[in-house]
């Protein structure tokens, strides 16, 4: 039997040995192929110093009605990531004296170069359909943003609705791919794979490592063309077991913390699954980055921060007589600071007499919050002195509410849901999306700029060059972190820097 004939004989259930393991991908880009769990990817971002952002969106798909008894057998099929040809640094981190060799160092430079270039080369157009979900969508999450601190992540939140879309059909699966911002299920299954691979790095220079996985529960039959389209065109890993097992919620959980560090760990330890789960979706997202220019510790001094509940005092990083990027707004100034070989972070800070969210209310700042995706960089070249706090904030968001305001009614409907694509579903049998949460950390220090995500999903049955700049970012602020395509991966409002 083939290996993929076993892969997808264990997603559907079937009573046979697990998935052997597959050979591991080329050093170049390569599909994601799935294997029988074990070891956890390679993490370099220890190498490459702090910084760092996670996100985890989970989604819950619900059926209260048992329609189907199997065997309590577990299953799983783990992705194999792609790999990347490794930065020269993180693969001999001396070149220099009698160890450096110009040939040498050449040769594993261009081989990275390539390596980079092969995964950001996507069919043109691959973004369009994020690009419109993030112009609808950013003020509606950006509302949450109110005295406290906001952090929400766009593409996490949009990668893991491509697999809901997947397992819904009929007016279900349309309103969400109308929110997606693509025509049909075709055109998604290509914009979550491109998406994927263009923003995926971990190649020792920059780290943002995205993950997919499906949780089914073995007293239920599934599709499993579906299962295996999940698995295959989404880049998921697969499981099934029992939901009210201790077991599989903690394989569950400790699955979250793997792909996150254990950035994440307050939430994920509480995280449930549903006695009448028919399905669990979650997606991750795991970010870790150098400041390009860094900060010196010894520079770091104590200041005032104007939180809207009151002054706080809190740790400044400085810097002076730098060159950076800026920008002037209505209403607000913005400087960008590259992340070596990951992108950049755009901090935004409201004029004194114009708050965060006024600014996020505003239909032409929200334009500007998307303008290094959709095109129209407004940023000119300045020296700018610098005072910018460090800050650790993170977030929980049940995103049901704004995802209906978004247009998407249906899936949480138990009466209305359709998903027949990922099961037999009879006229009386009610399921629907009884969870959509997106936990979300990032933090900053002198080195650099740290973040994870998680969006889980839950389906149950029932600037000129000669100017020059001074930021000093002692009251709330607008933050963007961007990967190195320019997908807006975090978007987040510091109301106090002390309070996570």
């Amino acid at each position: 039997m083939k290996n993929e004939d076993k892969l997808l004989d264990a997603i559907g259930m079937i009573d046979e040995e697990l998935i052997p393991e597959i050979p591991k991908a080329k050093e170049s880009a390569a599909p994601v192929k799935h294997k029988k769990t074990g070891k956890s990817r390679k993490a370099f971002w220890i190498e490459i110093g702090i910084a760092a952002a996670a996100v985890i969106l989970v989604v819950a798909i619900a059926l209260p009605k048992v329609l189907y008894k199997k065997k309590n057998r577990a299953v799983k099929a783990e992705a194999v990531y792609p790999e990347m040809a490794k930065y020269p640094e993180s693969v001999s981190p001396v070149f220099r004296g009698d160890d450096y060799d110009p040939n040498e160092y050449r040769d594993l430079y261009e081989k990275w170069w390539a390596s980079r270039e092969e995964f950001r080369n996507q069919p043109e157009g691959y973004a369009d359909g994020f690009k419109k979900f993030l112009e609808k969508s950013t003020g509606t999450f950006a509302e949450e943003a109110e005295d406290k601190n906001f952090v929400y992540s766009p593409l996490s939140l949009y990668l893991c609705m491509c697999m809901v879309a997947e397992a819904a059909d009929g007016n279900t699966r349309q309103e969400i791919l109308d929110l997606l911002g693509v025509p049909d299920i075709e055109t998604l299954r290509a914009t979550s794979k491109s998406l994927f691979l263009a923003n995926y790095v971990d190649d020792g220079a920059g780290k943002c490592l995205l993950a997919n996985s499906i949780w089914m529960n073995n007293r239920f039959d599934y599709k499993n063309d579906t299962v295996e389209r999940i698995a295959t065109e989404y880049l998921a890993s697969v499981f099934s077991g029992d939901p009210e097992d201790e077991k599989y919620i903690e394989e569950f959980r400790n699955w979250l913390n793997r792909q996150t560090d254990g950035l994440l760990t307050d939430y994920v330890d509480d995280l449930p699954m549903d006695k009448d789960l028919l399905l669990m979706v979650a997606s991750t997202i795991n970010y870790n980055g150098k400041w390009g220019m860094r900060f010196h510790e010894d520079e770091t001094k104590p200041g005032t921060f104007h939180a809207p509940t009151g002054d706080v005092t809190c740790d400044f990083m400085n810097m002076e007589y730098e060159k950076f990027d800026c920008h002037t707004g209505d209403g607000y100034t913005a400087i960008e600071l590259p992340v070596t070989g990951n992108g950049k972070m755009r901090l935004i800070l409201p004029d004194k007499d114009t708050s965060a969210q006024e600014l996020l209310k505003d239909k032409n700042f929200r334009e500007f919050l998307n303008n290094s995706y959709t095109g129209g960089n407004v940023f000119g070249e300045a020296m700018v002195d610098l005072s910018l706090p460090k800050f650790d904030v993170s977030y929980k968001n049940d995103m049901i509410d704004e995802l209906q305001k978004l247009g998407i009614h249906d899936a949480f409907d138990e009466n209305r849901g359709n998903f027949g694509s990922i099961t037999d579903q009879g006229p009386d049998d009610k399921i629907y999306v009884k969870q959509v949460e997106q936990d979300v950390r990032v933090m900053i220090d002198e080195e650099g700029v740290k973040g994870a995500a998680i969006t889980v999903a839950m389906i149950v049955e029932q600037c000129a060059p000669s100017a020059k700049y001074t930021f000093v970012f002692d009251r709330p602020f607008i933050f963007e972190l961007f990967s190195d395509t320019g997908a807006p991966l975090f978007i987040g409002v510091v109301n106090d820097p002390t309070s996570k």
